[in-house]
């Protein structure tokens, strides 16, 4: 009984089973199928197509090619869905599917110009009936593996379209109006980027949390939401991750990206940027309005296609941004191969305004070229050295506009030559504060031919420069006044010292020929004649063995070539209160000047010499070798004793009258060669004591010669072959007159035959020497020896007497 029982009990399963197979397979496939596509086309008003229906004991129901179609697109379709739902809730007409399981689906997500998006207008905006709206769906989860989605947002214009693939979705109610959702995809571009994300998203409240990782990102495919805001993405990849945020029209993110390799054009601006970055967003769809903030940490960024610099390099730094500024402190980069510190502000990015704080350590033989060559600013020297410079820069990147340039350069050895004058200036020590157009520089210390030197001054314009200088040594003080333009410098004001010399000089120089400096300039100059060398020098060599000094003070005209004075047309008035030539003292000296291709003329020379006076003219060709030079003077009223003081016979007692007029010629460099002539005359001449004299008088008198004294003496007088010699001295008093010849070399050798005769009132005045006395009133002296040392012979003079005989006879 019990086993037919079993039998029974084991058809019935198997007649049931067939049941559930025909069932399944047969008649619920096909209801099922019909429900879906009814419930789900009459919910969405889309055409819903399914190719099949069943039930699986471990997926639950399982539908095949599942597609949602309106007239222009495919909204979803998948081969695969599988969902598990609850029976209880059957009984009260309610499906409740707690898993809805979608394998390689095709999601087609459209953003509509009024922010709608349409899988959530067809799938969520309202209740889901199925059985003719007898029983009702609910979804608890829904999971997405193997998707695309094709993404497109008609709210941009043109409508912005992006695919997505790899896409993992999971998807949940949290009730009681929440969706939670995690989703991992990847994004196509030339490298898929990869992204995961977590979120929220509150129906009723329609606010939207998103957490997101990205990698491989390429952001500049998504420009086109930050056109409107006038913001370029750059090209390139970026690795980020990102709190965003959707609610009542606005958007919040905060971010924070690291990337390589960022390339980005603004305006005339190109970058290449590796960075971290950290910032916080917000948009405001209606307003269209985006602010934003944060720090960039700036990693080997490169900007190309720079005004003025062409590239900078390396710029490594932190950068705090927001949409209004940018700004940072601490900034290292490499311009024109420079290494450089620097600050950066853009206070007002709507206005942009570049400011540009840089500090570097710089060799400065390419400073000059790189301020030339970058900046327009020329500097007419070459510079070598190390120095250290600073630069404030202000301009407008987007406006062809020369820049605000204000900086400093300061250095500590630098070597300074100037285009005007290849002597450098060495060891320059100090600082120079510039700007666009101008140099500012206050005690700056250099060495000059191995003299120290400070100077302070101002030079402005560098094209065509104006320059206001102070320069000292220990033997310079110069205040100058000047401008350059085309190498031309033109002296407003040159006025200083050197040493004991004093100079103002105005005019033009010409610097175009280094070998040819031409100038055309006028002035007044105060020296010392003792220590005048250049620029007189030539004339110094005339004078090198008179021991000339004394203060001269020369106003001139000078026009000509500074490297050849001696060749340069000058007009001088040279003036002096006293000088001395020879030991001589000239008073109130006064001398006319002129100077033409290489001849010196002398128009005009007048003074004041010992009581009386000194005219004289002359010349000197500066040109020829051995400088020959010819002089023409005049002498009146010169009192001897008053010039006795300044020579050896300051002692002796000696006076008179001296006139003379006398010529000289002959080359300063060979006193051997001198000529000279002219005539010499003398009133009231007290002469005993002269070496010379003295011993004639010894000779001629008893005593007591000293008193008598020359009313009037004469002589012309001739200077050749290194001797002075007269043929027609004459010497008389009222007791004695002198006649004869005289030769006095310049190695102080003398020979002379001097004729002595007696007046009347000589002879009674007894005073005659015994030996003058012997030969009565006529005698012949022969004088020899030096003038030092004269030694005498002393002969009647027998043609005197014998005249004397003739004449007392007839």
């Amino acid at each position: 009984m019990k086993k037919i029982f079993f039998i029974i009990l084991i058809f019935l399963c198997v007649l049931a089973a067939a049941y559930l197979v025909y069932l399944n397979e047969i008649i619920l496939p096909e209801k099922i199928r019909i429900a879906v596509v009814d419930g789900l086309s009459g919910a969405t008003g889309k055409n819903v197509t399914l190719a099949s229906a069943k039930l699986d004991i471990f997926r639950g129901l399982v539908l095949k090619d599942l597609a949602a179609v309106d007239e222009n697109s495919n909204i979803l379709t998948s081969k695969d869905v599988s969902c598990r739902f609850l029976i209880l809730p059957l009984l009260k007409k309610q499906i409740v599917i707690t898993s809805l399981k979608f394998d390689s689906p095709e999601i087609f997500v459209e953003r509509f110009p009024d922010n709608s998006i349409n899988i959530v207008e067809t799938f969520f905006k309202k209740p889901l009936l199925f059985m003719k709206g007898e029983y009702s769906l609910t979804i608890l989860r829904i999971i997405l593996y193997r998707g695309s989605v094709n993404f497109k947002d008609d709210t941009l214009d043109p409508p912005f379209t992006k695919e997505i693939k790899n896409m993992a979705l999971d998807g949940r109610i949290s009730f009681p109006d929440k969706v939670k959702f995690d989703a991992e995809f990847d994004i196509s571009s030339q490298l898929p980027a990869s992204l995961k994300s977590s979120g929220e998203y509150k129906i009723r409240e329609k606010e939207l949390s998103l957490d997101i990782k990205a990698r491989d990102l390429a952001i500049s495919e998504f420009g086109a939401y930050f056109k409107k805001a006038n913001i370029e993405l750059p090209d390139g990849k970026i690795d980020a991750s990102a709190a965003l945020y959707f609610k009542d029209g606005f958007f919040y993110a905060d971010i924070d990206m690291t990337s390589l390799g960022l390339i980005f054009s603004q305006d005339k601006i190109n970058a290449n940027l590796n960075c971290g970055l950290k910032a916080k967003v917000k948009y405001s769809f209606n307003n269209k309005e985006l602010t934003y903030s944060g720090d960039l940490d700036m990693k080997n960024l490169a900007l190309s296609d720079l005004d003025y610099v062409g590239k900078i390099d390396d710029i490594r730094g932190k950068v705090a941004f927001s949409e209004a500024k940018l700004s940072s402190r601490n900034i290292t980069c490499t311009v024109l191969g420079v290494p450089v510190m620097a600050m950066v502000d853009l206070p007002d990015l709507g206005n942009p305004i570049m400011k540009i704080d840089a500090a570097a350590g710089l060799d400065l033989t390419t400073l000059k070229d790189i301020l030339k060559n970058n900046f327009y600013i020329n500097i007419p020297a070459e510079i070598t050295g190390q120095g250290e410079l600073k630069l404030m820069l202000q301009y407008k990147p987007a406006v062809s506009e020369h820049p605000i340039i204000n900086g400093s350069l300061g250095t500590a050895g630098a070597t300074l030559r100037l285009e005007y004058n290849k002597i450098p200036l060495e060891h320059v020590k100090g600082k120079i504060d510039f700007t666009r157009n101008q140099l500012i520089w206050s005690e700056v210390a250099f060495k000059y031919m191995d003299a120290d030197y400070k100077t302070s001054g101002v030079l402005t314009n560098f094209d065509k420069p104006g320059v206001d200088l102070k320069l000292s040594s220990d033997r310079l003080a110069l205040q100058s006044l000047l401008a350059i333009n085309d190498k031309i410098i033109t002296l407003s004001k040159f006025d200083g010292r050197f040493d004991n010399s004093e100079f103002s000089i105005q005019g033009d120089i010409d610097t175009k020929d280094p070998t040819n400096v031409a100038a055309d300039v006028s002035g007044l100059v105060k020296f010392d004649l003792d220590a005048a060398k250049e620029p007189f020098k030539k004339i110094m060599d005339i004078l090198k063995n008179s021991k000339a000094s004394g203060r001269m003070t020369a106003s001139f005209n000078l026009k000509g070539n500074l490297s050849d004075l001696s060749r340069a047309a000058i007009d001088a008035e040279v003036t002096s209160e006293s000088l001395f030539i020879y030991g001589l003292k000239i008073d109130d000296f006064s001398m006319g000047y002129l100077q033409r291709n290489g001849i010196m003329n002398i128009a005009r020379v007048s003074s004041s010499l010992y009581g009386g006076v000194l005219d004289a003219t002359g010349m000197v060709d500066l040109i020829s070798k051995d400088l020959p030079y010819q002089i023409n003077a005049d002498i009146k009223n010169l009192k001897i004793e008053k010039i006795k003081k300044d020579t050896v016979f300051k002692d002796m007692d000696i006076s008179g009258s001296m006139q003379a007029h006398f010529g000289v010629k002959g080359f300063s460099n060979d006193l051997s060669r001198l000529n000279a002539w002219g005539k010499i005359s003398i009133l009231n001449g007290r002469l005993w004591q002269l070496n010379l004299f003295r011993g004639m008088g010894a000779l001629l008198f008893k005593s007591d010669f000293n008193s008598v004294v020359f009313k009037e003496g004469s002589c012309d007088f001739f200077i050749k072959e290194n001797r002075a010699f007269t043929n027609n001295l004459i010497m008389k008093s009222d007791l004695l007159n002198i006649y004869g010849t005289l030769m006095a070399g310049f190695d102080n050798s003398i020979s002379a035959s001097l004729k002595a005769e007696f007046t009347d009132e000589g002879i009674d005045a007894g005073n005659i020497s015994d030996i003058a006395g012997a030969i009565e009133r006529y005698s012949i002296m022969e004088i020899g020896g030096t003038l030092k040392e004269p030694k005498y012979k002393i002969r009647p003079d027998l043609t005197s007497i014998v005249g004397d005989i003739a004449d007392s006879f007839f």
